[in-house]
């Protein structure tokens, strides 16, 4: 559809995530860091950015947008991103029908995963980013460093 990736490495001392912007000659561009190498945080941060290109860089609103995404979401247009990006991800009325909202084995995310059609992943993630880190321990779906998977 016309955005282009880019996934670097992150800078050191830079708690960066990614950044969605449009370059002088108006190409849409979303770039990746990978500074949290989860996968249920690289789908999150992807579909973020990209709500930042929909609604936001592609709109014209803005040239540049960066993100940090353990920062709070304090302004209208990060709360726009993480409810783009969250149903997209995870529908609210088909979370509504999830036993896993309730249910935090690996059988139900992986049966409601399947129902979405989407990875177990992005439930966990769906998850923690409602309850927290805190309440979801240990790990419920394969530990998957995103890097390993995107950079030879």
């Amino acid at each position: 559809i016309g955005i282009s990736l880019i996934v670097e490495d992150p800078l050191p001392g830079m708690r960066l995530d990614g950044a969605a912007l449009k370059t002088t000659s108006g190409r849409l561009v979303v770039g990746l860091t990978l500074r949290d190498t989860r996968l249920e945080m690289f789908w999150f941060t992807l579909m973020h950015l990209v709500a930042h290109i929909v609604l936001h860089v592609g709109q014209n609103h803005y040239d540049a947008i960066f993100d940090e995404l353990d920062a709070p979401a304090d302004t209208a247009i990060e709360e726009d991103a993480d409810t783009f990006a969250r149903e997209l991800l995870v529908p609210s009325g088909k979370w509504a029908k999830c036993k896993s909202q309730y249910c935090w084995t690996r059988k139900s995310i992986v049966e409601d995963a399947c129902r979405l059609g989407v990875g177990p992943a992005v439930i966990e993630g769906h998850i923690r980013r409602l309850y927290g880190d805190a309440r979801v321990q240990p790990r419920l779906t394969p530990n998957i460093d995103v890097r390993k998977l995107l950079k030879p």
